[in-house]
């Protein structure tokens, strides 16, 4: 029956389209950041790749070549109007099975012995799937490689990171990048980062004019391992990640390597001779494994490094000796394939910063180098390009600064949307502390939003997906009841925009006066403003919270790739009644969209289909694979339950006080962490970012939907069992007053803050004891001289922390995170602070949380106690031991965070601070703290 409405609309769609209202008046062009001095231009714009890898211009034959991910190589002219390639081979017809193709390079005597060298992986996994082979080139034209002459030079561990790039040095040597053979986690699993005794995590070093014995080739004399016991004698640098690409500087002859990084950075190095880079011991500046068996020689840092705020897939470059960019003659010129962010800088400066040159809306998966040295840019969309000067860096910003000026609306003081500019309702609202939105899509002149087809990874099917014009604009517009209950009050406080412009998605806000005449462009750091709302529900009738404007890079924190950054105009939210006939003259309709959302609070629909819409929308941002959270789990809406993990994982963040806590105990909120999260108002609070305050119908949505997940009995009731009840009792008004204010008194009264942090929000702010909050700023606490008895009384009884939860002290406590019985002896004041302000700047190896997702689809999050060829040895963070057959393990992540929370000071006042740092940091072993 759902195909009906479809075609429907898409019939109304068609008959529709010529009668759109048009969008004319958009101004919302480029950014409003100052323009980088360079841009990108298309050259061979006739042709067109799939999925290149590496770009070669070879001299000899005047030709350029290209390696294909799929094995194909394919050459072509070098005239820029050039419209055809030629098949130069093909490693498939050769290697039917599994071939990845990554770098070619041509023998520097070519003319004489027409070798040509590719690397290529033949098998996915196993000890040699890599290969490195020789081929002879025929001399016919086009030339082509004949396969049949292939000569096996050296293999290695095929994996997730291969490297994989050849290059002649200026010594006639082969260089040879390889990378740790691993998928992305956990980090360096083979810990070959630090082993030369394997190719691996390398830059190698060969002679292939002479064979050695039964190698057909030699190791030179000067390798700097050569004469190391247990040592490969090909290792030229070690402690490499996946050293994607490099290049020698054609003046220098010094070796550039972009290695891909981890988690937080990414970075270029100068290579040596000898060289160690550090992986995985640390990840550049980002200690990783610091505890970990190192090299035979010291660490060299990076000559530049980004943060993943910055980039997230480096790509190396070319020290640039061309002519025609002479400002960047002598600079190092790299990229990043994620952002399509482009940076310099000039080599041999004692003091590298970095300037980034250019923001593209390409991903750059190589450089290679022309005729003349000129640099070319390759898009793994299957383009080339080379950078040229911005013509728009001299002009001032014309992004409009006022939304007046947008284009978006003929009245900004009435909020009546321009023509072209079209309102839209969604099934399932953002919980956003009591503030309602009005959503708006806006697309330039007669463009359309087309379908492509996308693999759905939940059920093997093709997907639609929406692909948007450029400059399309998404708005929403944020307004609060300054009365709550009384429409006629609200206020607007903000305008959001999302806008696509040649780089790729963008968000702004736009501030609302008090007039609510305009609204200004915010700062890109953001800001906050102070409400007070007259709300009968409040304590002394007035509501007072705090109203953040997200930085710019706030934006991104939801609105990624790995979200989606559309979040909220999908055929799932926009299936309304009426909406689709509306909407449809704007694009394209999947007509394998899937079921609708439900809004969380009709009572009418299914309470499942509520929940799990109410999880999506506020959670799956962030928790599903790749989204960033910091626990294993997947709430996405498509997910079913079974596979989310939340009915079967442990929590990694601490338990709260709750009884054999879960995510999610079916039957249990009062024992799901996921309900005690969205309750409190104290450390763990859920959602964290977009919101401050408890969404009382949310978590009694939640709670009802658990509750119906299963009919448990409950042994016995535990404290926190008692309290979550009494918070569902409170927020539905079924407490009588007199019982209420006792409820609440004894609640706020709890010597333990995970139950007082439940009970705050029904006390006036004014009465609410001083706490440091979420920024806390050590500079408040280390002066104050702490007391350690009164700090070891709250560690004994759980009043302000909860730490033997976890922690030993001197035999007190539960033996699951280290030892704390001497801590005192290792770390000041000043560290022990900072550990528990940010617990996962320095993650000993030793605790860092891993989840084992098993061949049958369960999964298992702990402590690695013992990692066998076997068996796989957890502890789980109730300190249960767990033993997995290592064969039946398909895949290990770790947590990238810490398991101990962050936040556990925010309900510390700075005097409780001080006094448990000074009972910490009495620890030392030597007596016990006075009484």
């Amino acid at each position: 029956m759902r195909s009906l409405p479809i075609l429907i609309a898409l019939f109304i769609a068609t008959s529709a389209l010529a009668t759109r209202p048009l969008w004319t008046t958009s101004r919302i062009k480029g950014s409003p950041e100052p323009a980088r001095p360079y841009t990108i231009e298309q050259i061979f714009p006739n042709l067109q790749f799939d999925k290149p890898v590496d770009l070669i211009w070879h001299e000899p034959t005047d030709r350029f070549y290209m390696v294909e991910l799929d094995g194909k190589i394919k050459s072509f002219q070098t005239k820029n109007n050039t419209s055809s390639t030629d098949l130069c081979a093909n490693l498939k017809t050769k290697y039917r099975n599994y071939i990845r193709a990554y770098s070619l390079v041509f023998h520097p005597d070519f003319k004489s012995n027409r070798y040509v060298y590719i690397a290529f992986i033949h098998k996915q996994k196993g000890p040699n799937g890599t290969y490195v082979s020789r081929f002879r080139m025929t001399d016919e034209n086009p030339p082509r490689i004949d396969l049949d002459s292939e000569e096996v030079l050296i293999k290695w561990v095929a994996g997730g990171h291969n490297g994989c790039k050849l290059l002649f040095g200026p010594d006639g040597n082969l260089y040879i990048s390889t990378g740790d053979a691993a998928s992305p986690s956990p980090p360096d699993p083979l810990k070959t980062g630090q082993d030369n005794s394997d190719l691996l995590s390398s830059i190698l070093r060969i002679n292939v004019d002479r064979a050695d014995g039964a190698k057909p080739y030699r190791i030179p004399d000067d390798n700097p391992f050569v004469k190391f016991p247990g040592t490969r004698g090909e290792v030229w640098a070690y402690g490499f990640r996946n050293p994607w690409r490099m290049s020698f500087d054609d003046k220098t002859g010094d070796l550039w390597v972009g290695d891909v990084g981890w988690e937080l950075w990414e970075m270029i190095y100068r290579v040596e001779r000898g060289g160690n880079y550090g992986w995985s011991i640390v990840e550049g500046p980002q200690p990783v494994h610091p505890n970990g068996e190192r090299g035979p020689t010291a660490i060299s840092k990076p000559i530049a490094q980004h943060p993943h705020t910055e980039a997230m897939s480096i790509t190396g470059g070319y020290v640039y000796r061309g002519d025609r960019l002479k400002k960047l003659r002598g600079h190092y010129i790299y990229g990043d394939y994620i952002t399509g962010k482009m940076w310099s800088f000039p080599v041999g400066s004692p003091d590298v910063r970095p300037v980034e040159i250019a923001d593209t809306p390409i991903r750059i998966i190589t450089f290679a180098t022309g005729q003349s040295n000129e640099l070319l840019i390759v898009n793994y969309d299957g383009t080339i390009h080379r950078l040229i000067p911005n013509p728009s860096v001299n002009q001032s910003a014309s992004f409009p600064t006022k939304l007046s000026d947008t284009g978006l609306f003929s009245s900004v003081t009435k909020h009546t949307p321009a023509p072209g500019v079209v309102p839209f309702s969604i099934n399932a609202q953002l919980w956003s502390d009591h503030a309602t939105a009005k959503r708006f899509i806006a697309l330039p002149g007669d463009q359309q939003i087309n379908l492509y087809t996308t693999h759905n990874p939940y059920k093997g099917e093709l997907r639609g997906k929406w692909r948007f014009p450029a400059n399309t604009v998404f708005a929403k517009t944020i307004s609060m009841e300054m009365v709550k209950g009384d429409p006629n009050s609200a206020k607007r406080l903000e305008t959001q925009i999302l806008h696509r412009n040649e780089t790729g998605w963008r968000g702004y806000t736009y501030i609302w006066n008090d007039d609510q005449t305009e609204a200004t462009l915010a700062p890109k750091q953001g800001s906050e403003i102070e409400l007070a709302i007259k709300d009968v529900d409040a304590p002394d009738g007035v509501r007072q919270q705090t109203w953040h404007f997200a930085s710019r890079a706030e934006c991104a924190t939801c609105h990624n790739p790995k979200s989606g950054i559309v979040l909220s105009f999908t055929p799932e939210q926009l299936d309304r009644e009426r909406q689709l006939a509306q909407l449809t003259p704007l694009f394209e309709f999947d007509p394998n969209a899937k079921q609708r959302f439900a809004s969380p609070h009709d009572k009418t629909a299914d309470i499942t289909l509520r929940a799990r819409s109410y999880l999506h929308v506020n959670c799956a941002h962030c928790h599903q694979r790749g989204g960033g959270g910091t626990t294993a789990i997947d709430v996405r809406y498509q997910v079913t339950l079974e596979k989310t993990d939340l009915l079967t994982t442990a929590p990694t963040q601490g338990d709260f006080g709750l009884t054999d806590a879960r995510l999610i105990s079916a039957g249990l909120p009062t024992r799901s962490v996921l309900f005690y999260r969205m309750a409190t108002t104290g450390a763990g609070r859920m959602p964290h970012i977009g919101s401050q305050l408890v969404d009382q119908k949310g978590t009694a949505l939640i709670a009802k939907w658990i509750s119906q997940l299963a009919k448990p009995k409950l042994d016995s009731w535990g404290t926190m069992d008692v309290h979550l009840s009494s918070i569902l009792a409170l927020d539905n008004g079924s407490t009588v007053e007199l019982a209420r204010h006792l409820a609440i008194k004894t609640g706020v009264d709890h010597p333990d803050p995970r139950v007082s942090d439940l009970y705050m929000r029904f006390v006036p702010l004014h009465q609410r004891r001083k706490t440091l909050g979420k920024d806390i700023d050590p500079s408040k606490i280390l002066p104050l001289t702490g007391s350690p008895s009164r700090g070891a009384e709250f560690m004994k009884r759980g009043a302000v922390a909860n730490c033997l939860s976890c922690h030993l002290v001197n035999g007190e406590g539960r033996d699951i995170g280290p030892d704390l019985s001497v801590i005192g002896s290792k770390y000041n004041r000043e560290q022990i602070l900072q550990s528990i302000i940010d617990p996962s700047m320095t993650i000993d190896p030793a605790y860092e949380v891993w989840q084992a997702r098993t061949l049958n689809g369960s999964s298992h999050i702990g402590f690695v106690v013992d990692r066998g060829k076997e068996k796989l040895v957890l502890k789980n963070l109730n300190g249960q031991t767990i033993s997995l057959n290592s064969d039946q393990v398909d895949e290990m992540k770790k947590a990238p965070v810490s398991m101990m929370p962050r936040n556990l000071l925010v309900s510390f006042s700075a005097q409780e601070a001080a006094d448990l740092i000074d009972y910490l940091a009495s620890l030392t072993g030597k007596s016990d703290p006075a009484p």
